[in-house]
């Protein structure tokens, strides 16, 4: 039982958001008719669009980098709290939960992003322009347009996400805080916070992290790998300090100061999904001195892959990866820590002195 004035507080959010984002002249068959040889994947929604042209003197034409795109966040918030007053002091402790899942259902260049260099980078260039100056071996002349009418993009990128990826975390927040009523004319507000932000992790173990030290890839929640591959952050202790001072009958001076933590952006989420053998992306370059055999061509481009076999163990060794020299990874520090900031406000006003400084030991 609450014993008289005591009071006790209690909160319960849902937020249920949904965002779905297409592709321009979303159709399967277009970037066949066009000549685009290994665009369309029949069956996988995002390569049903067409891909991405840039040349090199700014012009862009086609489809997105990553539509479409499908987002389904569902996150739970508990929150409670209980006020004890006394004959100077408000103290209040609570506590806060929140339960978060979200799905990022999307490929990187799914239909693949085609860049055309300028004059002196197209592949229409004289790579032997200066060849008799060794300081100034460099190709000179082309045409971006050129290039584009032979099919001769200088470099292409291509990913495709062969899973559905839903990620979870939880955090899990307590606070302890005391309003003092020094006298008529002083209010300290006190008090510390601790915060708890677990690593997101995929309900399934669909996600991975590059090792630089073992070049290895690294698989969620297999063998001694924790689910999300990321040590927890559990020292995140937040203290506050605050006054209210009545510096005359009509003015009051307030001022605090606070440590913050802050989860990052909302990429934490779902990076580590984007890796293989859950993702694929390849970096192809077409090179004005190499010559013959060009990387890629448009009207034929290069068998893509719609699925990858994860093999059991609980890495992936670099050299056991196709293709492995033209395929960038996503790496996370697996000792990332929650950043920490501070802020400091100083604030005056005027008018009812004493009910503002009230209102601010709250």
């Amino acid at each position: 039982a609450f014993r008289r004035g005591w009071l006790a507080e209690g909160r319960a959010g849902y937020n249920h958001f949904r965002f779905d984002q297409r592709s321009l002249v979303p159709t399967g068959g277009l970037a066949d008719r066009l000549g685009f040889g290994n665009i369309h994947v029949p069956g996988m929604e995002a390569t049903d669009g067409l891909p991405v042209i840039s040349l090199g003197f700014g012009a862009s034409t086609g489809g997105s980098t990553f539509k479409p795109l499908h987002f389904l966040d569902r996150n739970l918030q508990l929150t409670g709290s209980v006020s004890v007053p006394a004959a100077r002091h408000d103290v209040k402790v609570g506590v806060d939960f929140r339960r978060l899942r979200t799905r990022a259902d999307f490929s990187v260049f799914p239909t693949g992003f085609f860049f055309f260099g300028g004059p002196g980078l197209s592949l229409t260039s004289d790579p032997y322009f200066g060849y008799f100056d060794p300081d100034a071996f460099y190709s000179s002349g082309g045409s971006d347009v050129a290039d584009l009418l032979l099919g001769l993009p200088m470099s292409v990128t291509m990913g495709l996400q062969f899973s559905r990826p839903e990620t979870l975390a939880w955090e899990g927040h307590v606070f302890a805080q005391d309003a003092w009523r020094v006298n008529e004319r002083l209010t300290l507000t006190y008090g510390v916070r601790y915060e708890y932000q677990a690593p997101y992790a995929e309900a399934d173990g669909q996600a991975a992290n590059f090792d630089p030290d073992g070049m290895r890839i690294l698989l969620a929640d297999r063998g001694g790998n924790s689910s999300s591959l990321i040590r927890p952050d559990r020292d995140n202790f937040a203290p506050r300090l605050g006054f209210a001072w009545r510096a005359a009958e009509d003015t009051v001076l307030r001022g605090g100061w606070g440590l913050f933590y802050s989860p990052e952006n909302a990429g934490r989420a779902d990076v580590m999904t984007k890796n293989y053998p859950f993702a694929l992306r390849e970096d192809l370059v077409n090179d004005v001195f190499s010559g013959l055999p060009f990387a890629y061509v448009l009207d034929t481009g290069v068998p893509r892959q719609s699925s990858a076999e994860v093999p059991p163990g609980e890495a992936i060794p670099v050299e056991d990866i196709p293709n492995a020299g033209n395929q960038p990874s996503f790496f996370v520090d697996p000792e990332f820590r929650t950043r920490r900031g501070q802020r400091r406000d100083i604030a005056h006003g005027r008018g009812e002195a004493d009910q503002a400084a009230h209102h601010h030991a709250h």
